[in-house]
């Protein structure tokens, strides 16, 4: 979905390579479904009318998203909160955002004060991050001074009208069919946005809950991070153990996502950067938390927090621009830090998610790993008819049973399961490689 706005109305034009995609319809707020792209591929692109393209600017490209629930590639995440102000330290950290990232989040409070359209015109769109608009994917969600001039329970207001998320289940995940909420793949990674300005949306009876619990219930992907504006523990410009959404969002919405596994939760709200140790099963204030609820020593990095089933870290980035605010240090925290403005960066690969947050002066304040830890391999993989040069690596996806001969000098590639079998008579000359690639198990 390319989108953009014009100061009087004309039809829509996208060309994408050479192929033109066309809207007849007469309007000053364009909205462009492109088709028929194909995955992790990048392009780049011309806007306008048919009366007249906009000039071509080096910004117009990006790189379309891998197929849905495989690994590709490592995938680049950025995302902050507390942002539409215009004052200079938006501007700064603005300056400081890496232009190659494949996924962009907003934790909310996008526009201040109300969120109103002229907010978001001055604030947030005009002449903030216009080299970022045209190539990142940008994935956001609703803060409580959006709120203020628009509405998730009717899905109006400024907010609702600028943004065309993935209602449909069309990015991957399960249909929510409200703009309010919503989930989506990239790649090997499902992230969900969830609406936390509303109490009727924080029930866990509620249809959002509900909603929840099937989409993470049906995803199958190998990370899974959440995402939406009021954090659950905090005790920077605002405190969880008494402000209500908070308080809400971490008894109702957090069992659910640890009940399926989730890794990463995200928000913004207090004005500050702060993030839990590696924790599960903890929805008290912040006197209550105790090592107990800790599933894994240590800070996340060097040594990574492994994962093997349970183990959430929640992090605050209320850090995109307006005043800073805090000084209290909640108990479950790793790290609070209340002077520095920046961003979340997050790199998925396969097996580990790596953190980093990154103040204006590029510097890495903090940051962690989470490794997801996989069951050992089978021990009958080996390659017992010598003369061979055995290379041995893990990953990939469907069982082979083979018997083969391998010719002098050729390689032979296979995919595997969690188990492959070389039966009587396989044989690996000399000069010949055999690599077989198992996925779903660790080496042994």
């Amino acid at each position: 979905m390319i989108r953009w706005r014009t100061s009087s109305p004309t039809n829509s034009v996208v060309m994408i390579g050479e192929t033109t995609y066309t809207d007849t319809l007469q309007t000053t707020e364009h909205k462009m479904l492109i088709g028929r792209l194909s995955p992790d591929t990048p392009y780049t692109y011309l806007i306008g009318s048919t009366q007249a393209m906009f000039p071509a600017d080096t910004n117009y490209h990006f790189r379309t998203a891998p197929v849905s629930g495989a690994y590709v590639r490592p995938i680049t995440v950025i995302g902050f909160g507390d942002f539409g102000v215009s004052y200079t330290n938006q501007t700064n950290v603005e300056k400081a955002l890496p232009h190659d990232a494949d996924v962009w989040h907003w934790y909310g409070d996008n526009a201040y004060p109300v969120g109103s359209a002229s907010e978001y015109e001055a604030h947030t769109f005009g002449t903030h991050y216009r080299n970022l608009y045209p190539k990142i994917s940008l994935m956001p969600s609703l803060g409580n001074h959006d709120a203020v001039s628009s509405s998730p329970s009717t899905q109006t207001g400024p907010y609702f009208d600028y943004f065309s998320p993935p209602t449909a289940g069309q990015y991957g995940g399960v249909a929510s069919n409200t703009k309010a909420y919503y989930s989506y793949n990239y790649g090997h990674v499902h992230f969900v946005v969830l609406e936390s300005t509303v109490s009727s949306f924080r029930s866990p009876t509620g249809a959002m809950a509900n909603w929840l619990r099937q989409d993470l219930q049906a995803d199958t992907s190998r990370w899974r991070v959440v995402y939406f504006h009021h954090p659950p523990f905090s005790k920077g410009s605002h405190n969880s153990d008494s402000e209500i959404e908070m308080v809400q969002m971490r008894q109702n919405i957090l069992p659910i996502l640890e009940q399926y596994g989730v890794d990463m939760v995200l928000g913004g709200h207090c004005h500050g950067y702060e993030r839990t140790h590696f924790i599960h099963g903890f929805y008290g204030t912040s006197a209550q938390f105790n090592e107990s609820y800790r599933k894994f020593p240590g800070t996340g990095f060097p040594a990574p927090y492994q994962k093997t089933n349970k183990g959430t870290v929640y992090a605050v980035v209320g850090t995109g621009g307006v005043p800073l605010e805090g000084s209290g240090i909640h108990r479950a925290m790793a790290r609070s830090v209340f002077n520095k403005y920046g961003y979340a960066k997050m790199t998925f690969t396969r097996d580990s998610l790596w953190f980093r947050f990154i103040d204006i002066g590029q510097q890495v304040v903090d940051q962690f790993i989470i490794h997801k830890i996989q069951q050992p391999c089978p021990t009958q993989l080996s390659l017992t008819s010598p003369p061979h040069q055995g290379v041995t690596l893990y990953e990939a996806s469907q069982k082979i049973l083979s018997v083969n001969q391998v010719t002098s000098g050729s390689t032979v590639w296979y995919s595997a399961g969690k188990s492959l079998e070389l039966k009587p008579g396989f044989s690996t000359p000399a000069g010949s490689t055999f690599r077989a690639f198992i996925g779903g198990c660790d080496p042994p």
